[in-house]
């Protein structure tokens, strides 16, 4: 799960492979993301789906963050766009009520840093 800013919030790997590999491919991610975002008109892309030498990825927007899912390259990209828009889904009211008071805090201070 990234924000819109690209910072790396969490991420779960069952691979065992070290932390740095989840920052690269999130790094890499936002970027991909950032850039068909800023070649469409409207808020950005609602789906993105990369075939990567090692596995594919999907990218999709959750609120006002962007999930990233990576799998093996076998798995199907069917199946993969099904697993994304079930976990947005799902993670969508959760994400939004721990967004609001943080985006409440934000307004506050910058008010009072004014």
């Amino acid at each position: 799960l990234l924000s819109h800013e690209g910072a790396l919030l969490v991420s779960s790997d069952t691979t065992g492979d070290e932390h740095n590999a989840d920052k690269i491919t999130s790094a890499i991610a936002f970027h991909i993301w950032k850039a068909y975002a800023s070649n469409k008109q409207s808020e950005g892309p609602s789906l993105v789906l990369l075939d990567c030498e090692d596995g594919k990825v999907a990218l999709t927007s959750v609120g006002n963050m962007i999930l990233c899912l990576y799998a093996d390259s076998s798995v199907l990209f069917g199946l993969l766009k099904a697993k994304a828009k079930a976990l947005s889904d799902y993670l969508r009211e959760p994400l939004a009520a721990i967004e609001k008071p943080f985006n409440n805090s934000n307004n506050n201070n910058s008010r009072s840093n004014s």
